[in-house]
């Protein structure tokens, strides 16, 4: 289970920063500035351990509901142990693959923890994985392999899990379909969200499979406004938009009333929601005298937990195919 990664401590801050700049210099005034928005959030981020609880999560569906599949799909008894690994932080991701790669006799499946990840963020963990793979197999003299999990981002069970979020949050916000379900009241948007990315880097790849599960979710939710906002990344290079900042500035101009966010892009809560979307766009949100809600990352929502495992599930099932393929 392969994560971004953040800071355990406040110590960690400036370690974890300079992790992900490099090569470039962390400069004192980035680092006070991040110091200050992980002590608006109280000091560290959640990421981890609720990494750790999907973690654990999957590994008791693998071994209590989806048992019987993970065994047929191998042709024998057996247990699945999940590991988590991060980028940019603490537990390393090599260590992560290593122990993993020992635990499944030279083979095991990568899961990046995004529900929509973009080429160069799959191209870095890669990178990363294939480098702890190739030091295992040197170090024990045999070959190791990790499988990347394919993606699961229009799996039903995912789109399930987000629509039905997003019906509870219009219903805590006050808001019921019309008798058949099928209009709203006006003056409410939904607005999606997820991490920005370079265009030159992603093409439209990543922006149309954002825009392929928001439409899988309204086919679930019905005819209600939305947009899609994008967070993060703007420094160096022409970056995916709108921001979050413009569909609120739009929505405002538009006669919206009320914002209820949905974090597409995040499965736990972390900075980019605990503060970017809590303080920063709430903030913006309510200067301009409209309502704002937002609604939790999944976390160990069943119906998530239950699309990571069969991804998993399926991906052992392509990999013991292509071996015997090759035998």
């Amino acid at each position: 289970m392969l994560g971004h990664g953040a800071p355990v401590d406040t110590a960690g801050i400036g370690p974890f920063l300079e992790r992900i700049m490099a090569p470039r210099s962390l400069s004192e005034k980035v680092l006070q500035e991040v110091q200050k928005r992980y002590r608006t959030i109280g000091g560290t981020s959640p990421l981890l351990p609720n990494t750790l609880a999907q973690a654990r999560a999957v590994e008791a569906y693998l071994g209590g509901e989806g048992q019987g599949a993970l065994s047929r799909v191998l042709g024998r008894w057996t247990y699945a142990r999940v590991f988590v690994g991060m980028r940019y932080s603490t537990p390393e991701l090599e260590e992560a693959v290593i122990h993993a790669l020992d635990h499944g006799n030279g083979e095991a499946v990568g899961l990046i923890m995004a529900s929509h990840v973009p080429s160069a963020s799959q191209a870095g963990y890669r990178a990363r994985v294939d480098a702890a793979v190739e030091e295992w197999s040197e170090t024990l003299g045999r070959a190791g392999r990790v499988s990347f999990a394919s993606s699961w981002s229009s799996a039903e069970t995912y789109v399930r899990c987000v629509a039905e979020r997003v019906l509870e949050g219009l219903t805590r916000f006050g808001r019921a379909p019309e008798p058949g379900g099928a209009e709203w009241d006006d003056g409410l948007r939904l607005v999606f969200c997820a991490h920005s990315a370079r265009v030159a880097e992603e093409g439209t790849e990543y922006a149309d499979s954002l825009y392929e599960t928001i439409a899988a979710v309204m086919d679930r939710v019905g005819s209600l406004d939305w947009r899609l906002g994008f967070q993060g990344g703007r420094s160096g290079g022409r970056w995916m938009g709108p921001s979050m900042d413009e569909v609120v500035a739009d929505s405002k101009a538009e006669g919206v009333k009320e914002v209820l966010v949905v974090p597409l892009g995040f499965l736990s809560e972390h900075l980019e929601t605990l503060y970017d979307l809590d303080v920063q766009v709430a903030s913006m949100v309510r200067s301009m005298g409209l309502r704002y809600g937002r609604l939790l990352t999944p976390g160990t929502n069943p119906l998530l937990i239950r699309t990571l495992a069969d991804s998993v599930i399926g991906t052992v099932g392509s990999s013991v195919g292509e071996l015997e393929q090759e035998e």
